[in-house]
């Protein structure tokens, strides 16, 4: 009743203030089920008047909201459809419409238009109400990067609130399931690196998906794509801070190593400082230990120091290694045979061979029987 007095007065108003009350007023009439009569002729009286953009989808939403009263779903549609392509808070209301209706009756060629929804109004809740809906569209596509996506976008926008908080959790069983469990594994590796560019552009360097990213690189590796891993790692060094981004670094270093690039990797071990973490210490010093056995100068004078000091045999073995390539055949043996007596357990066959060619050439005839007897099935 307030409201259709209102619309009484409001003829003797400006424009500058009667347009923003015409909205407003007709809007709660159908919001409160009033006289459609009264709508109809203020709706009338709205498009009268020079309106500007903002206005002008205010009028198609409220059209078709009392469309929608008077029983025609088809024009409401299309009305919601118009008023969706305009801008301001109720172009953003018709975004809403439109994918609760696409939704509803299945109508999903509004993709385009949806997906886009959050570029063109920024700032208020009704962004996080076309973000869940898109969501819920994708979800009915069976368009699981496509819900992500959108989960990603409110997770980005509305950092520090709860609604990130829950997108986030949401997302987290999705992304599981393409990067973690066997399942992923059903599509090829071409169609998972477009999904991951895909969810990368999303969340950027948000912390949330690191782990995942790492996951992937994982994949990459595994199936062969030592480069491409490479340059995954490569991005996570850039985005993860401290001890994590010399972890990435390494990672980036190893995957570099396996795919035959030496140089490469080298580089990325001269470009770090030794990490003070001791895992990681130990990880960089057996790294360029294994670019020392691959003829590559070491990015550290003290490598061979630095794996004395690690007293265990991985690091007797990568010695060895280094010395086997530079064809010091008395270290060789030394270290070979340290191996073999303080770690049994471990000593495999590759060790156990080169240990046996070092002593021959050494005339260590002695050392060459007591190994041969004590390896014999080996041997």
């Amino acid at each position: 009743k307030l409201a259709q007095e209102g619309l009484q007065r409001l003829d003797a108003y400006p424009r500058v203030l009667r347009v923003p009350l015409l909205i407003a007023l007709t809007e709660v009439m159908m919001m409160t089920g009033g006289d459609l009569a009264v709508v109809g002729a203020a709706l009338a009286s709205l498009e009268g008047e020079r309106l500007e953009p903002a206005d002008r989808a205010a009028l198609g939403y409220l059209t078709a909201l009392a469309q929608e009263a008077r029983g025609e779903p088809r024009e409401a549609f299309q009305s919601y459809l118009t008023a969706a392509g305009g801008e301001g808070p109720y172009a953003q209301k018709a975004r809403i419409a439109v994918v609760d209706v696409g939704v509803s009756s299945g109508q999903m060629s509004l993709e385009a238009l949806l997906s886009s929804a959050h570029h063109l109004w920024r700032g208020d809740r009704l962004e996080v109400e076309v973000l869940k809906r898109l969501a819920a569209l994708r979800l009915e596509l069976q368009d699981k990067v496509g819900v992500v996506e959108a989960l990603a976008r409110l997770a980005l926008n509305f950092s520090g609130e709860p609604i990130a908080e829950q997108a986030l959790a949401n997302a987290g069983p999705l992304l599981d399931e393409m990067y973690r469990l066997p399942q992923r594994r059903e599509h090829s590796i071409g169609q998972r690196i477009t999904s991951h560019e895909r969810l990368r552009r999303a969340f950027g360097n948000h912390a949330f998906f690191r782990s995942y990213r790492e996951a992937f690189a994982g994949d990459l590796s595994e199936a062969g794509l030592k480069a491409a891993a490479a340059q995954e790692y490569a991005l996570l060094a850039a985005d993860a801070p401290g001890r994590q981004g010399q972890a990435y670094s390494l990672k980036r270093a190893a995957s570099l190593v396996e795919a035959g690039a030496h140089a490469s990797a080298r580089e990325v071990l001269k470009a770090m400082t030794l990490p003070d973490d001791p895992e990681l210490a130990r990880q960089w010093r057996r790294l360029g230990a294994r670019l020392v056995a691959s003829g590559e100068v070491p990015p550290r004078e003290d490598i061979e120091a630095q794996l004395r000091a690690d007293e265990d045999l991985s690091a007797l073995l990568l010695r060895a290694e280094t010395a086997w390539s530079e064809r010091r055949w008395p270290l060789v043996v030394a270290l070979y045979d340290s191996a073999r007596r303080n770690y049994p357990g471990a000593f495999g066959e590759t060790e156990l061979l080169r240990l046996l060619i070092a002593s021959y050439r050494e005339g260590e005839k002695e050392l060459f029987s007591a190994v041969v007897q004590e390896h014999e099935a080996l041997a």
